[in-house]
């Protein structure tokens, strides 16, 4: 999921031809590349001159193919000059096509690099990869304690996955002290809306559950309305920052 600020208009025609079957099948065909408009024009000439916004926008316009055609590369160029500025959206798309390897060769080391620069931006989304990130050892050491301060710092301002995911730390004790409380409360957050197997915790958070007293019970319904009012997530935040700033 790349971040994206530019909007534009994409022209597809379509063809018919002959799939396998010989039936007629609608296939679109590949977007005709038409003049630039004076938007893109003025745009080009802003991130020719350095613009980093105009330097991110250009990247987003190569890789929806929105008055240009699509060109991984060239969005990677781009987003490469407007990351070097210190653009935080552009560092985090980098992040994600050196996962995937698109438009540049697979490079986990350089992801997390580009992951580590956006999310010390605090943007969401590449705190909770860097979090999976340390989990995996994908391009850094395995370092549980990493991970779970990067989680915390996502999860502190809602995303679900990452509640999941340090929900699971406090239960198993990974990379934090085990807390069933705090687990049962990140869980409770985390599936308000999606379902529990949807997050990968279906059995985990079954299992915490059939474990729990009452009085962790209680404790647990306690921390999760205080979380859902945001009285908790300063402490979250706290524990997170002492979590990276440890040896």
């Amino acid at each position: 999921m790349f971040v994206k600020s530019f909007r534009g208009l994409v022209m597809v025609s379509t063809i018919m031809v002959l799939g396998c079957t010989g039936q007629a099948v609608e296939e679109p065909e590949r977007a005709e590349v038409a003049p630039m408009t004076s938007e893109m024009a003025a745009l080009s000439a802003d991130a020719e001159h350095g613009d980093a916004e105009a330097q991110f926008n250009m990247g987003l316009a190569y890789t929806l193919g929105d008055g240009v055609s699509e060109d991984e590369a060239e969005a990677a160029k781009w987003w490469q000059k407007a990351a070097a500025q210190g653009h935080a959206d552009s560092q985090y798309n980098l992040c994600q096509m050196y996962t995937a390897g698109q438009g540049v060769p697979q490079d986990y080391e350089q992801a997390a690099a580009w992951c580590l620069k956006a999310a010390e931006q605090d943007v969401l989304h590449a705190q909770y990869n860097l979090g999976w990130m340390y989990a995996d050892g994908k391009g850094v050491r395995v370092d549980l304690a990493q991970s779970a301060a990067w989680y915390t710092k996502a999860a502190a301002k809602g995303h679900v996955q990452a509640r999941a995911n340090l929900g699971r730390m406090y239960q198993h004790g990974q990379g934090v002290d085990a807390d069933p409380a705090i687990a049962y409360a990140l869980y409770k957050l985390a599936t308000a809306d999606v379902v529990s197997d949807t997050l990968g915790i279906g059995e985990d958070q079954e299992l915490l559950l059939a474990s729990m007293s009452k009085e962790q019970l209680s404790a647990g319904e306690t921390m999760a309305q205080r979380m859902a009012e945001r009285r908790v997530d300063g402490a979250l935040r706290k524990q997170g920052e002492e979590s990276m700033q440890a040896p």
